[in-house]
């Protein structure tokens, strides 16, 4: 438990009711950098941590425009500017690779502050996008600290905010400088993707989304691609190596949005027809990814987690199918099913392999979403009758629950709570 300063980043803001616009500007933006400097942190470290850190598999701030707004911009920075700072700091907020103090503030304060912080601009002010980005990375904190159901309401809340503001528009981008136009499409992507992403954790499923793939204009493309063409779907080419990592995440996630739609089709035969190519299309973009990020540490990693989540929801879903007497065919179905989650299993023991002695600093370059695919992979071995037999199968589940606390000490949630719940399937 982390030990609490007197004073709480809740004591240091006070925004009137009276103020004027400029007032909140100039008020807030002291007291962001007050709250940060309670965390025993600068604006710059920060900044530094968040960009080579949760940046590298979900670049959707502009590295340029953050540090002019910091720099050059001349004045006080808008409102919502100072509420981005803020977020950034509770994602980057690690108390164990920062010097000891004594009156170190806890996370749950943090978060507390600066969610009713969010709240308030949010009232006051329209939607930008500064402040869009400051709710993702809220919803990103609660999905990582365990909090799947708060994290999908909060996505959902951006997407409503970036309808408001245009984002979901088609708009011409550009390939050698970060302009404003492609932090808003970037933006939108990195909605889009978390919003189907969290949905996979939720405790009810019956709930609609806030954001159409088949809308989305570096997705719609890909619905009309040859269907034996399964590589020509999966070809990203942005200027740098972040926004090849978000295009990749885009994809699996309409991959995903894809199984998730055909696991509802009344048909059966049908349906283990679409999940067949669905099965094949991820095995396919798995591969690809696998060959990407033997260099690169950290940018494919959301857009693999994504696409093995979609695997374990498509062959669970198979197995959970009633058996039914002299049905050859289901049961070529469901040994299928079996083999590829072997497969799969044994790729999430391999990730968790790549960082079991990674440094503290480092671990935010790996997606939180490695922990749930940690968690069905410890699933999957518990529910297979023929992991039992293998010697080293109590090695292995030490080593995913090593990772998962791993996790756990970086985000902050509780780890027996996450790996005794009840698995989303």
């Amino acid at each position: 438990m982390d030990s609490v300063s007197n004073e709480t980043p809740s004591d240091v803001i006070s925004l009137g009711p009276l103020m004027s616009p400029t007032a909140i500007d100039t008020t807030l933006y002291l007291q962001a950098r007050r709250i940060i400097q309670m965390t025993n942190q600068f604006v710059d470290d920060i900044s530094v941590r968040y960009f080579q850190g949760i940046h590298r598999y979900l670049p959707i701030i502009s590295r340029k425009r953050f540090h002019d707004y910091l720099i050059h911009v001349g004045a006080f920075p808008p409102a919502s500017f100072s509420v981005l700072l803020l977020s950034i700091c509770l994602v980057t907020y690690h108390p164990e690779i920062l010097p000891k103090n004594p009156q170190r503030i806890s996370r749950e304060s943090l978060y507390i502050t600066i969610k009713l912080v969010f709240t308030q601009i949010q009232a006051v002010f329209p939607p930008t996008v500064h402040l869009i980005q400051a709710g993702v990375l809220l919803a990103l904190y609660e999905y990582a600290h365990g909090k799947p159901d708060d994290a999908f309401l909060s996505i959902s809340g951006c997407a409503r905010m970036g309808y408001a503001t245009g984002l979901h528009h088609e708009r011409p981008t550009h390939l050698h400088h970060y302009t404003k136009e492609e932090e808003m499409v970037n933006t939108w992507t990195g909605i889009i993707v978390l919003e189907r992403l969290f949905f996979c954790e939720l405790s009810a499923r019956d709930q609609p989304f806030a954001t159409n793939m088949s809308t989305h204009p570096q997705l719609t493309a890909s619905e009309g691609d040859n269907k034996n063409d399964n590589m020509s779907r999966f070809q990203a080419s942005k200027a740098s190596i972040e926004m090849q990592g978000l295009g990749y995440s885009a994809q699996a996630a309409w991959l995903l949005d894809r199984v998730l739609k055909a696991t509802k089709g009344p048909n059966m035969n049908t349906q283990f027809d679409q999940l067949d190519e669905l099965g094949s299309s991820l095995q396919v973009l798995l591969g690809l990814l696998l060959e990407q990020c033997q260099d690169v540490w950290g940018v494919f990693c959301g857009a693999t987690a994504i696409a093995i989540r979609a695997l374990f929801i498509l062959h669970w879903h198979i197995l959970s199918q009633p058996a039914q007497p002299f049905s050859s065919e289901l049961e070529e179905w469901r040994q299928k099913s079996y083999d590829t989650l072997d497969t799969v299993s044994n790729m999430v023991i391999d990730i968790n392999n790549t960082h079991e002695d990674i440094a503290p600093h480092l671990i935010d370059q790996m997606p939180p979403s490695c922990v749930y695919i940690t968690r069905a992979a410890l699933k999957h071995i518990h529910d297979s009758a023929c992991w039992k037999s293998k010697s080293w199968l109590w090695e292995t589940e030490k080593q995913l629950n090593a990772s998962l606390d791993q996790f756990s000490r970086r985000w902050g949630f509780e780890t027996a709570a996450i790996k005794s719940a009840t698995y989303r399937i």
